[in-house]
């Protein structure tokens, strides 16, 4: 099966560790790991363009080859994580069995734990990275901004964990801001819709999914509702008070922003925050590209 990487000296380029297996060997976990991180990330279109473009050199651009340079140290890393338990590992007739000889014996069991650590550190560093990539040059890459990748991308203001670090100054891994998300989510489905209104919400997230930002919307997601979203992320997920309380800060200077510059947020009505509690869920459908 054809992969964004075709032998092992291109994976050679992208680990700092000695490899001596065979392409061949690790080619099915790269394939595993390109469905389950990368695609998802790219969006069928691109990730399908990518591939054919990687057979048929003469025809690759430079920008797909700057492209490929970001995605490929992510998932070598991930394709090592997923093959780690299973590369010393035989099926046969004699059952499960692990290849050793006089030179060479199986890792301790903690060297290959710190392995998988270190190649998930890695791939997530890397993956953030190359969401940093594609987001500052979408322009060259139209296959990924019209796809529901991108779409969902985008679908809150607090996007991966370099949002976060923006917004807050806390350094977090990838892992750690995919645990964040259904807070994100929450806080956005209920908490400012329930506080600025239906109409005051979809317009300001239309204009930032699009990426057609007026200018003090710009700054009231930038200034007020990202850092919101963020602060009661982690406020959430540690159980924190400190973030808590930040995060009311940042809603309620949401409001008054929103208050003082009212002819540009018309549609902005006083309401009673809703619960976070509440059984009552916003469920709604950004817009698709």
């Amino acid at each position: 099966m054809k992969t964004l990487f075709q032998n092992i000296e291109q994976v050679m380029e992208h680990l700092s560790i000695s490899i001596t297996m065979d392409f061949r060997t690790i080619q099915p976990y790269i394939t595993q790991a390109e469905q389950k991180f990368i695609k998802p990330i790219l969006g069928e279109l691109l990730y399908v363009a990518l591939i054919r473009y990687n057979y048929l050199e003469s025809q690759i651009s430079e920008k797909n080859n700057e492209l490929l340079s970001y995605i490929r140290p992510a998932l070598i890393h991930y394709a090592y994580l997923i093959a780690t338990p299973k590369l010393n590992i035989n099926v046969g007739d004699a059952g499960f069995t692990v290849t050793s000889s006089d030179n060479l014996v199986p890792a301790a069991e903690w060297r290959i734990r710190d392995f998988q650590k270190s190649m998930q550190e890695s791939g997530d560093d890397a993956m953030e990275f190359l969401l940093y990539f594609l987001e500052t040059h979408s322009e060259n890459y139209p296959l990924w901004k019209h796809s529901t990748a991108y779409s969902f991308h985008r679908q809150f203001f607090v996007k991966n964990a370099a949002d976060v670090l923006k917004y807050t100054s806390i350094d977090i891994k990838r892992t750690e801001f995919l645990l964040l998300k259904p807070f994100i989510r929450i806080a956005t489905e209920n908490v400012l819709f329930g506080t600025l209104g239906d109409g005051l919400c979809f317009r300001i997230m239309k204009e930032f999914q699009e990426e057609k930002l007026q200018t003090k919307t710009e700054v009231l997601i930038e200034r007020f509702l990202a850092p919101f979203l963020a602060y009661y992320a982690l406020g959430q997920l540690q159980e924190n008070d400190l973030f808590r309380t930040q995060a009311d800060t940042m809603l309620a200077k949401a409001i008054q922003y929103i208050q003082q510059n009212h002819s540009d947020f018309s549609e902005y009505k006083i309401t009673t925050p809703i619960d976070v509690n509440d059984s009552l869920s916003r469920i709604f459908v950004f817009n698709n590209h």
